[in-house]
């Protein structure tokens, strides 16, 4: 006996199948071009892959793939707006508890950060984008992990509900993450491997508050307020030790 699925639920799990393929090909393509240039070995080939272009050229693709993606998914009709999150909040409610919400997160973050980072002697920016010296890199990355996430809740939520949806999204964004061979290999360096914890500890704030207040913009704040706390400290501690490595050659 067949079971008689909702044709609305196919098409959001569609959308969610052909996001992940086309996800998995943005991963995948950088590592295929940087392979054949590196078997090249031309001067031409030499100069590309020492670019430092293709960082910011990877995460602009990567950030336009997510938007484009979820605006053909909701305008195609294979997401639903609501349940994807993608309504106007009433701030009446969420001002009973996002406000709270967000500045704990953002202070467990600084306070997580503070004491991860003030071991490091030597501190440089290894976050994705490098975000947290940019003004414009953290809110883009930010973005980028929640319009994943969004796509992610659209599709798994008319299956499994508004709670283990969210937490599923989390869990699925954060596997495709690690399928990343940069990503893995950035967990074999203590600085860099602190980035994706906390991508991965934004990423269960944002699904609790998801599914809380079903509400995309709701997760977005969460999600920001706890990068932000990190951001901060991160960029003191930046700051300071550049300052101390500079006071030996003034002092001689």
């Amino acid at each position: 006996m067949l079971i008689d699925l909702d044709p609305a639920a196919i098409r959001a799990a569609t959308a969610g199948g052909l996001f992940l393929i086309a996800w998995a090909l943005g991963i995948w393509t950088p590592v295929a071009i940087t392979r054949l240039l590196a078997r090249r070995d031309t001067p031409f080939a030499r100069r590309m892959l020492a670019s430092p272009g293709w960082r910011y050229l990877g995460r602009i693709a990567a950030l336009a793939l997510s938007l484009g993606a979820l605006y053909i998914a909701l305008t195609e009709g294979y997401l639903d707006a609501y349940v994807t999150g993608l309504w106007l909040p009433r701030w009446q409610e969420l001002s009973a508890w996002l406000p709270a919400v967000s500045g704990i997160s953002a202070l467990w973050s600084a306070l997580l950060w503070g004491i991860y980072w003030g071991r490091i002697p030597y501190r440089e920016d290894h976050s994705p984008w490098h975000a947290y010296g940019t003004p414009l890199g953290t809110p883009a990355h930010v973005l980028h992990l929640e319009v994943q996430a969004s796509i992610l809740r659209g599709a798994l939520i008319p299956f499994l509900g508004v709670y283990w949806g969210p937490w599923a999204a989390a869990g699925i964004r954060a596997a495709m993450a690690l399928l990343n061979p940069a990503v893995r290999r950035g967990l074999g360096h203590s600085q860099e491997r602190a980035f994706l914890y906390l991508d991965l500890g934004a990423d269960a704030m944002a699904a609790g508050c998801f599914v809380v207040s079903g509400n995309m913009w709701a997760s977005l704040i969460a999600r920001g307020c706890v990068h932000l706390g990190a951001g901060i400290v991160h960029r003191i501690l930046l700051w300071r030790g550049r300052r101390a490595s500079r006071l030996p050659a003034r002092i001689a």
